[in-house]
C-alpha cells in the first residue's frame, strides 16, 4: 500500500514537485530549526519560474486541511521557512494518498 501511494503522490497534481526542470532547489526530509524546535519538512521545493517555496507534507488523510493541528504544524514551517529566507513566497500544500495537492492560503 505505501508503494501505491507513492505513486499516486508523484504522479498526482503535485506531480510537478518532482520535476527538476521546473525547480531551482529540492529536498525531502529537510531539517530546519524554529525557537529551537527541530521540525523536519516531508518535501521542500523552489519553483524556478517564479522563485516561490513550496513546503509539502504527505498525509494519509483524506482531509488534512480539516484538521487544526495539521494547520499549526504547517503554519510554523512557513515560519520557519520565512525565518530563513526572509522576504521570499512560502506556500504550504498537504498532499493526500490518493495524490490531490490540497494548498492552504496563506495567512
Amino acid at each position: 500500500e505505501a508503494l501505491a501511494m507513492a505513486r499516486r503522490v508523484v504522479a498526482g497534481e503535485a506531480a510537478w514537485a518532482w520535476a527538476d526542470t521546473l525547480l531551482s532547489d529540492w529536498g525531502n526530509e529537510v531539517e530546519i530549526w524554529l525557537d529551537g524546535e527541530l521540525l523536519r519538512l516531508d518535501r521542500l521545493v523552489r519553483r524556478r519560474d517564479n522563485g516561490e517555496w513550496w513546503v509539502l507534507d504527505f498525509k494519509s488523510a483524506d482531509r488534512p486541511e480539516q484538521q487544526a493541528g495539521l494547520r499549526e504544524q504547517m503554519a510554523r514551517y512557513r515560519r520557519a521557512l520565512q525565518t530563513a529566507r526572509p522576504g521570499h513566497t512560502v506556500r504550504l500544500a498537504f498532499i493526500n494518498a490518493a495524490g490531490r495537492l490540497i494548498e492552504l492560503e496563506t495567512p
